[in-house]
Parts: C-alpha cells; sequence; structure tokens
C-alpha cells in the first residue's frame, strides 16, 4: 500500500472510533455512571478530533506533494521533447525542379 492509501485507512479508523467516542457519550448522558468522567470522554474526543486533522493535513502534503512531483515530471518531458529533432517530414525533400536544374 502506498503511503496515501495507509494514511486514508488510518483516518477512517479514527473516524470510526469518534464515532464509537459519540455513542459512548450519548450513553453516559442517558444513565450517567460514577465510573465514567465526562471530561476524560471529552478529552478522548478531542484528541481522536486532532488526530483527525493531523491525518488529513499529512494527506494533504502527501497529495501536493504527488503533484508537484508530476508537474516537474511533466517539465522534463516538455524538456526532453523539445530536445529531440522533428522528424523526417516531405517538406524537407528537395524540390523536383532543383533536382533536374
Amino acid at each position: 500500500m502506498s503511503d496515501l492509501e495507509i494514511l486514508l485507512v488510518k483516518r477512517d479508523a479514527k473516524y470510526f472510533s469518534l464515532v464509537c467516542l459519540k455513542y459512548e457519550i450519548n450513553q453516559y448522558i442517558k444513565n450517567p455512571v460514577e465510573t465514567v468522567s465526562i471530561d476524560n470522554l471529552k478529552n478522548q474526543y478531542s484528541f481522536v478530533l486532532r488526530e483527525i486533522n493531523n491525518f488529513d493535513n499529512a494527506i494533504k502534503t502527501n497529495i501536493l506533494t504527488q503533484i508537484e512531483w508530476a508537474k516537474r515530471d511533466l517539465k522534463n518531458l516538455e524538456t526532453q521533447l523539445s530536445l529531440i529533432p522533428s522528424p523526417f517530414d516531405v517538406n524537407d525533400l528537395p524540390s523536383y525542379s532543383e533536382i533536374f536544374k
């Protein structure tokens, strides 16, 4: 798997963690339990959101890097194509009148 695919899978896993955490918060709101700290749930929620943002930034950087590489490769290809001599054409042949002078 490429780096981009790995980052996308990790981000999706964090989204799943976020959904599970949201479910736990909703369950806590319906049935508060003394052993569960709402502050701990809030901290986990903000931590997961920060991780998702970090993955998004890494994905963005990866994509922008790939775009820059593609631009560089295209520019190199254009340079190489401009250095190749043009193919032989019919117009390169001497005219009929020039041959029999």
